[in-house]
């Protein structure tokens, strides 16, 4: 009996075979292809802007809850300066200028180089002036008549002491005030019996400004806290979703 074959009978190694159109591809190949068509990773933008607007909402309530002005039997320094320059003009004419002379004196006192210009800073602000001496145990003139070139730094030293100190017997005087004015139940100024209308009036001014303040920080730390954290959470996940994973 004889064979018949279609084609030639062939040896050695043969082409892969494709089916049903198929092209065989390497394995490197499909990983290409699969690169080609995988979608973008979602951009980590929106995801960052949407923590910080959620983030600044949450920052606003928090300021606004918030009391910039006492916690607990502590008076903001801020608050107590403000509110005794806002009483100011309501004190006596000698104290209002011992105030702000005073301030002038120390904010000069550092450039004073010799005897001679610290006796022009004092002759400029007399109330001041008289308010250190006296706080020294001196008249005006015995005070200058005792500074040298010698002992300068050191008056120098001591007149700064003096003012800073006054000025903070006056702070701690308008805390006290504050503190009687605070209602903690109600989480506001109330004025108490016995104090003067004009001292309350200026506590009640001093606050003007501070809430909004304290609330537009608030807002802004709170939106740029979560803003940060959900962009960095985002591009970390993002990152996981886009790493490839081989299985063939």
């Amino acid at each position: 009996m004889v064979n018949s074959y279609s084609n030639p009978v062939t040896y050695g190694p043969q082409q892969p075979l494709s089916y049903d159109g198929v092209p065989n591809y390497s394995k490197v190949q499909v990983q290409e292809q699969v690169a080609e068509y995988r979608p973008a990773a979602p951009s980590s933008i929106p995801a960052g802007c949407a923590g910080a607007v959620l983030g600044a909402g949450i920052g606003c309530i928090s300021g606004i809850r918030k009391n910039p002005y006492i916690e607990g039997s502590n008076v903001n320094d801020k608050f107590a300066v403000k509110a005794y320059e806002k009483n100011l003009k309501n004190l006596e004419e000698p104290v209002q200028n011992a105030y702000r002379q005073g301030n002038v004196i120390l904010k000069k006192l550092d450039g004073v180089k010799n005897v001679e210009e610290l006796k022009v800073l004092f002759n400029e602000n007399p109330e001041a002036a008289k308010e250190v001496c006296s706080a020294l145990g001196k008249t005006h003139e015995e005070f200058l008549n005792s500074v040298s070139e010698k002992n300068l730094s050191k008056n120098k030293r001591a007149i700064a002491k003096k003012l800073e100190s006054a000025n903070e017997t006056r702070f701690q005087d308008m805390k006290n005030q504050i503190l009687k004015a605070w209602d903690s139940k109600a989480n506001k100024f109330v004025k108490p019996d016995g104090m003067d209308e004009n001292l309350f009036k200026a506590i009640k001014k001093s606050t003007y400004g501070m809430k909004a303040l304290t609330i537009l920080k608030r807002t802004a730390i709170g939106g740029a806290i979560a803003g940060a954290l959900a962009f960095a959470a985002h591009k970390i996940y993002t990152h996981k979703k886009s790493v490839p994973t081989e299985q063939y």
